[in-house]
């Protein structure tokens, strides 16, 4: 009898012994895993095959112009060459040069980026230092290698309106003499005259400084319509910070526009 209960106790001994060194060695995998591979750990995705080293992240000061251009470093962390058939993204830019190109394994190559440092929001106007990014994802055979190459830049700014549009709306051709708006303009850098027209004739502008300040002016901009005209008139104002020998540091415009009626 003793016999007999002994040898399915050993039996079940063994196959306990065998279960738990299975699940040990199955829980001594998963923890070397957690601690070889952090996507076990954080579930986060792997990074992507591509990107911009961390010193070129921020591509510091831009000055406000009509075209300015940022050089993006792509770097490749493969051992494979990466061949990129365009860029895809959201950004403040209005060409990438090159579209396509290779980078070799462990190699990088610029990409040049022209951006938008003209354009603002409402929210924007008066603002001497604007934050912007460049946002790009190459697309390799079809597929975004995400997440995206972002570079941060800062738009400096020569000069500032708090306007850039001004309507008159519909007014009878008798009272178009007496309306006149507002364009306050503020000088950020040095500068030794501020000049504004309008080159049509159709608008003038008279300059005048604000309080004490030597670099802030109010223009005022009023309709000089020949006598008869009806319809419409749509003229920018143009407004140049200039230097000591005349040279422009800075041009930016004001449309303005009224519609006068015969009534």
């Amino acid at each position: 009898m003793r016999v007999g209960w002994w040898i399915p106790i050993t039996v079940c001994g063994v196959l306990l012994a065998v279960v738990a060194g299975n699940w040990a060695a199955v829980q001594l995998a998963q923890a070397k895993q957690s601690t070889t591979d952090p996507t076990a750990r954080t579930g986060s995705p792997p990074p992507s095959p591509l990107f911009v080293p961390n010193d070129k992240l921020n591509a510091g000061d831009v000055w406000e112009s009509t075209e300015a251009i940022l050089a993006v470093p792509v770097h490749n962390r493969t051992d494979q060459q990466i061949t990129i058939d365009d860029f895809a993204g959201d950004c403040h830019c209005t060409r990438v040069t090159p579209r396509q190109l290779t980078i070799p394994a462990r190699g990088s190559a610029d990409v040049q980026v022209t951006i938008d440092t003209i354009r603002r929001g409402v929210n924007e106007l008066g603002q001497a230092r604007r934050l912007r990014s460049v946002s790009l994802i190459p697309v390799a055979n079809g597929v975004d290698l995400s997440p995206p190459l972002v570079v941060r830049y800062t738009v400096v700014s020569r000069m500032t309106l708090n306007r850039l549009q001004l309507s008159f709306g519909e007014v009878p051709f008798d009272q178009v003499g007496s309306r006149t708006q507002t364009v306050e303009v503020t000088a950020h850098v040095p500068f030794h005259t501020l000049h504004a027209s309008c080159a049509s004739g159709r608008f003038g502008v008279r300059v005048q400084p604000i309080s004490n300040d030597p670099n802030r002016f109010k223009l005022s901009v009023s309709p000089t319509l020949s006598v008869g005209f009806s319809g419409e008139a749509d003229d920018p104002v143009v407004i140049e910070l200039r230097d000591d020998q005349g040279n422009t540091l800075d041009r930016q415009k004001v449309n303005v526009a009224i519609r006068v009626s015969t009534r």
